[in-house]
């Protein structure tokens, strides 16, 4: 008798130790499950924050080229283009050059860009409201996943040269 109560009692604790088995592994799996999740979303914020910052230089230097050329009159092939020229400048993916005409990388090669020119005036107030004449540059840059950045330049009219 002694015996098969010792048994019982045997068996009993091994169901516990299952069930406390069977719980840990529940509560692990959670765990890794949570983990992975957070692994997964930071490797896409990563990839997403790569790309804003291509598109950001892809942008800027194209603007610092419309910038660097003169203000007025007309040019012919981009290389002697003025800033006017450069109005719906389009640069589908792929095809996305350098101001030296050379092709950008592959990885910047996903995206396109875009050219608005306007002319405008604007007051500025910090000296005493004066207008300035311009134009507002804006460069548009989307990704083939469909991101889309955009920047804005005012580039002021030159003061008329004086004999």
């Amino acid at each position: 008798m002694n015996r098969s109560l010792k048994r019982c009692r045997n068996s009993a604790h091994r169901a516990v130790t299952l069930i406390e088995c069977l719980l840990a592994m529940a509560v692990l799996s959670t765990a890794l499950l949570g983990i992975s999740y957070v692994a997964v979303a930071g490797e896409g914020h990563l990839k997403q924050s790569e790309r804003t910052a291509r598109a950001i230089r892809l942008a800027e230097h194209l603007m610092e080229e419309i910038a660097s050329k003169p203000y007025a009159g007309s040019g012919v092939g981009r290389a002697n283009w003025h800033q006017a020229d450069y109005n719906n400048f389009v640069e589908m993916p792929g095809t996305l050059r350098d101001f030296a005409g050379e092709l950008y990388t592959d990885s910047d090669q996903q995206f396109s860009r875009f050219v608005l020119i306007s002319d405008t005036s604007t007051a500025v107030p910090q000296l005493n409201g004066i207008v300035l004449s311009g134009r507002n540059v804006t460069i548009q840059i989307e990704h083939t996943q469909g991101n889309l950045w955009r920047i804005t330049r005012f580039i002021p009219q030159p003061a008329p040269a004086t004999p």
